[in-house]
């Protein structure tokens, strides 16, 4: 699973007994357990499926929806761009301005730094 365990719904048994979404998305298991010996969310139940004895890693409910979601065959080329003849860029020449440069910036940078402003 790709997704980080808490970005699922959370899902509870019992009415009242949240599924761990660690234990059964997390590659690394209940990082609960890990860091402090316990946890007060269910390990025994499939958070996909909700059936007993498995986690979702495992459950076969899980890996059709998995192989059914995915997409392998791409996507479609984009169509080229079209230039909008009334951008003012037609023949290269930006705004009107025919002098080089960014906008005829350029000239006066050059000129600037020439006469020690």
């Amino acid at each position: 699973f790709a997704r980080y365990p808490l970005k699922y719904p959370p899902r509870f048994v019992r009415g009242d007994v949240e599924i761990c979404r660690f234990h059964n998305y997390s590659a690394d298991g209940c990082i609960r357990r890990k860091k402090f010996g316990m946890c007060m969310f269910d390990h025994e139940h499939c958070h996909w499926c909700g059936e007993h004895g498995h986690r979702a890693w495992e459950c076969e409910h899980a890996v059709t929806a998995h192989q059914s979601a995915v997409v392998d065959d791409g996507l479609a080329p984009a169509a080229a761009p079209v230039r909008d003849p009334n951008d003012g860029t037609a023949n290269g020449v930006a705004n009107g301005t025919a002098s080089g440069g960014v906008d005829g910036l350029a000239n006066g940078i050059d000129d600037g730094l020439a006469n020690g402003i």
